[in-house]
């Protein structure tokens, strides 16, 4: 939530621009904050930090299989979609 001039809370605010410009709405979640301080149609930062860590694990296993000669398994995945 931010607090502006009119002396009021809103819902959400924009989490930094991502590369390429996109643009990702975060709110609170409404467990911790409730309703209508919170919009739970936004990302919270828990889960977030949740997509930044399997993104991340993904990453690492794909290092490791084309380190073992597996990345052929992620093309012929690739060309069949």
């Amino acid at each position: 939530m931010t607090y502006d001039e009119t002396n009021s809370y809103q819902a959400a605010i924009p989490i930094s621009a991502f590369d390429g410009g996109a643009k990702v709405e975060a709110s609170a979640s409404p467990t911790i904050v409730p309703l209508p301080y919170s919009n739970e149609a936004h990302i919270d930062p828990e889960e977030a930090y949740g997509v930044s860590q399997s993104s991340c694990h993904m990453l690492l296993f794909l290092h490791f299989a084309a380190k073992a000669g597996l990345m052929w398994i992620a093309m012929l995945i690739a060309q069949k979609a």
